[in-house]
């Protein structure tokens, strides 16, 4: 395992926060149970927060392309994995890739920093093969939650969505399957500090987040066997699996809650 002495570039950095995050790594078997297997499917990586993440996705089998919102993680992740034709993307109208290319698209990250969530998951939707699946993953909104003014405080990303927000925006041109949470309370709320002060250490180098996140990691520990206990409790992250289907409008019928049929079958009152 890499100490000080060895995190020299930034991707270095990237497998060392991944190894002690318990948080990526709770997100990364989310997202592989959500994928499934993988035999010789065409797979999109799109919007990774961590270089190590698309590392260990490409392990999981099929063939991956990776697109990125910035020069750097892309950069980063053509260290670690390889890759040459990693593209960036510019915030158009379209996305770097021919129509129907891909059987699978996991939305790592970022999808709440498009000019049009909407717009963003039409354009994946050009991308898939007739019976292509989209994978996404995104903050989960909780209400009277601690983590929304603590993210607020470090002045990280406080973008949400519900199980609501979610389906609407995939419903168009998808059949949601399955809505998962992860990362409870406690995970969330350490991994919330970690990011916001390994914000506040940018400026000092890869050695000085190394060094937060070797501080920090027993409180991963904890935090995973506390958040054990409330184990029935909805976490703060939503993983979606939806099925394509030729894209057109779709208003579900209301129910008298306020909820659409489709959302009382993925969430039950209560839950």
């Amino acid at each position: 395992m890499q100490d000080s002495n060895q995190v020299s570039t930034s991707s270095d950095l990237d497998l060392y926060i991944f190894r002690k995050s318990v948080h990526m790594q709770l997100i990364l078997q989310g997202l592989r149970k959500a994928i499934g297997e993988l035999n010789n499917q065409n797979c999109l990586a799109i919007g990774s927060p961590n270089a190590m993440m698309s590392y260990q996705l490409r392990t999981g089998g099929g063939f991956w392309k990776e697109l990125v919102f910035d020069r750097a993680t892309g950069d980063k992740v053509k260290e670690l994995t390889g890759d040459d034709e990693i593209k960036l993307f510019d915030g158009g109208d379209s996305l770097p890739y021919s129509a129907k290319c891909f059987d699978i698209i996991v939305i790592l990250d970022g999808l709440s920093k498009q000019k049009s969530d909407y717009g963003f998951v039409e354009m994946c939707h050009k991308l898939l093969n007739p019976d292509g699946r989209i994978i996404v993953c995104v903050p989960r909104e909780k209400k009277m939650s601690l983590i929304g003014p603590l993210r607020s405080l470090f002045g990280l990303s406080t973008d949400v969505y519900s199980e609501r927000k979610l389906f609407d925006i995939l419903k168009n041109g998808f059949d949601v399957m399955q809505m998962r949470s992860s990362s409870r309370f406690f995970i969330e709320f350490v991994d919330t500090i970690a990011q916001g002060l390994a914000r506040n250490r940018q400026d000092r180098g890869n050695i000085a987040q190394m060094q937060l996140y070797k501080i920090i990691f027993p409180f991963y520990w904890i935090a995973y066997q506390l958040d054990l206990l409330i184990f029935l409790a909805r976490g703060h992250l939503l993983i979606a699996s939806a099925k394509r289907h030729a894209w057109r409008s779709r208003d579900a019928p209301i129910l008298s809650d306020g909820r659409s049929i489709s959302e009382a079958v993925l969430k039950p009152l209560g839950g």
